[in-house]
């Protein structure tokens, strides 16, 4: 996995993302958007996760008041959505494949290790601008450090006990949304779980099945789920 974060460093780097600059992440739970979310943040470039079921003028208004320089955006997204907002993204990758869509193939691996520059990140820096959606007009964003996220990450994991590399997690939260991306994303893989999503609405049927298969030991959700 850490080469396939590193590839996606490598994108960015092409396209002269830079620290501070603000990456869009667009689709539904998948290993990938995992693999985007870390790239991106280890970069010290800004990620601005977007809800996949907010409707086109706020996704457009967020991509435009985010100033984001780039987006991660699922294929089915990119092609049926009228999301005007694009035509002045410089880059823009598939979720599906880690394809470039719109931007600068990346070539070769560099020499040195993107990676090494996580060592330049402060806490205090920003890391993460999340938009609301409980709001009226237009989301608001929230902005969070590095440090934030570490300490809600660990939030959970602290609160349970016992999340450790046996750990199976079944996550029936966006990775969009703050609780599904720090305890159930973040702060599971930080005590070396494992995580698993489900790629459909999560039915009575379709969970039970997942259950059978997975036997998870942690299932993170809402109450209107449970």
């Amino acid at each position: 996995q850490g080469q396939r974060v590193q590839q996606v460093q490598i994108h960015l780097e092409k396209n002269s993302l830079r620290r501070k600059q603000k990456v869009v992440l667009l689709g539904e739970n998948t290993p990938n958007w995992g693999v985007a979310f870390l790239a991106i943040t280890a970069m010290g470039v800004v990620v601005v996760p977007i809800l996949s079921e907010f409707p086109e003028p706020d996704i457009n208004h967020i991509i435009n008041h985010s100033e984001a320089e780039a987006v991660f955006i699922d294929e089915r997204f990119y092609q049926s959505l009228d999301l005007s907002a694009l035509e002045n993204i410089k880059l823009i990758v598939s979720l599906d494949s880690m394809k470039v869509l719109k931007g600068k193939e990346s070539g070769n691996k560099p020499k040195k290790s993107i990676l090494d520059r996580g060592k330049e990140i402060e806490e205090s820096d920003l890391a993460e601008i999340l938009y609301t959606s409980g709001t009226t007009g237009h989301s608001k964003g929230v902005m969070l450090t590095h440090k934030n996220i570490v300490l809600n990450s660990q939030g959970g994991p602290n609160t349970m006990g016992r999340i450790d590399q046996n750990t199976v997690v079944l996550n029936l939260l966006p990775l969009a949304h703050a609780y599904g991306s720090t305890t159930s994303f973040l702060g599971a893989l930080s005590r070396g779980a494992s995580v698993y999503f489900i790629d459909r609405k999560p039915s009575p049927k379709i969970l039970l099945d997942a259950m059978q298969k997975l036997r998870p030991t942690v299932v993170t959700g809402v109450p209107l789920i449970f």
